[in-house]
């Protein structure tokens, strides 16, 4: 709120104040909207049984039209509290009553609603519909929601109890709690799971992000021991797939020009269907990525990424044990797609072909993998250019 609408409404209050009218105007919330405050009786159904200091919304803009009509509403409260007219009926109406429909009713209409309006039905197919479905909603909380019975505030608040503070985790999933809390037709939705969802922004790190060599993963993940996770970390270096779309994922090899060259097709991944090509090439055959060799996993797709992690450390500690490395090394399985970009960008890739195989939009990727070239791989890179 700018310094000049400050002080109007320190104007407006004084004028109140001076005229014999116990109300003030304040603004709330990031948009400023206009609130009355006053001592005045307790709500219908409220337990509190004195008169104390509330507010009320009043909807208005802090525009000069809005601040007018808030200072009208303001006189005209004050003149109900001194002749001790004032009724709840004429400045609130309480919410409608929540419904009484199961959550498993309220989760079928929520998804009638997303397919509607939050996913791109003339982009996607009916089952990359139904897997964006299952990875961007249910997976992030709502499975675990008890949808046998009416939902409460307090099913939600559970999950969101659970989640580790200030991870990118805590924000998603919280984000599609309220979007399902408010939909359900739940009361006071953010002030209760808002301060769960945290800060965490992708484009905004805390920590500096430690990115391998490529010298480094080739002499690494050849030496993990477990064949199935093994694959599941080489895809992910040769062909900067997130942790979960590898087993969404397939190799199609083609031929042009004369050259044969394998082709990663991701079936469902974070942002739908894409096509991607490997980065370097020969690590295909390096890594043996001609032959599929998954583990099986049992957990929703939203938690490939924690078992990856997980399975990543322990492969890492196994050769420690077997003295074929000295010591965990001090990057995460999910830098692999992050020295993806970084190879696109040092070969001269566009950042609009770059940003189609890893499946994001040409802002994001340059907001997010232009952060992590560090000192080493900018002198290589100036170096590589050789002017």
């Amino acid at each position: 709120m700018d310094k000049a609408r400050s002080d109007k409404i320190s104007e407006i209050n004084l004028r109140l104040k001076m005229d014999g009218f116990r109300v003030a105007l304040e603004t709330r919330g990031k948009r400023n909207y206009l609130y009355l405050t006053a001592t005045l009786p307790p709500k219908p159904g409220s337990k509190k049984a004195k008169a104390h200091q509330q507010r009320i919304s009043l909807g208005y803009p802090i525009s000069l039209p809005g601040l007018r009509r808030a200072e009208t509403q303001a006189r005209l409260l004050g003149t109900q509290l001194i002749n001790q007219s004032f009724d709840w009926n004429d400045w609130w109406k309480p919410r409608a009553p929540v419904s009484e429909k199961s959550g498993a009713d309220q989760l079928k209409a929520y998804k009638v609603e997303v397919f509607e309006h939050r996913l791109n039905r003339e982009k996607y197919g009916p089952d990359e519909l139904e897997a964006l479905w299952r990875r961007r909603f249910l997976d992030r909380g709502l499975l675990k929601l008890n949808v046998e019975r009416p939902l409460s505030l307090a099913d939600f608040e559970a999950i969101a109890q659970a989640l580790t503070p200030q991870t990118a985790q805590a924000r998603y999933v919280v984000t599609e709690l309220r979007h399902f809390a408010k939909f359900c037709g739940l009361d006071r939705v953010d002030e209760c799971l808002k301060p769960y969802q945290g800060t965490y922004s992708p484009k905004k790190p805390k920590n500096q992000k430690i990115i391998p060599a490529d010298e480094e993963i080739e002499a690494l993940l050849p030496k993990l021991i477990n064949p199935k996770w093994r694959y599941v970390f080489c895809m992910m270096a040769t062909y900067g797939l997130r942790n979960h779309e590898v087993w969404n994922s397939s190799l199609e090899y083609r031929t042009k020009q004369g050259r044969t060259f394998p082709v990663c097709l991701v079936a469902a991944g974070k942002t739908g269907s894409r096509e991607v090509y490997p980065m370097p090439s020969y690590w295909v055959e390096l890594f043996k990525l001609d032959k599929p060799n998954l583990p099986e996993l049992t957990v929703s797709q939203i938690r490939h990424g924690e078992k990856s992690a997980r399975a990543f450390w322990r492969q890492c500690d196994r050769i420690i044990d077997q003295e074929v490395i000295s010591e965990r090394p001090k990057w995460k399985p999910y830098s692999l797609r992050h020295a993806y970009a970084i190879r696109c960008i040092r070969a001269g890739l566009p950042d609009a072909v770059s940003s189609k195989w890893m499946g994001h939009s040409i802002v994001t990727f340059r907001d997010i993998y232009s952060k992590w070239i560090n000192r080493t791989q900018s002198e290589d890179i100036w170096l590589e250019l050789d002017i």
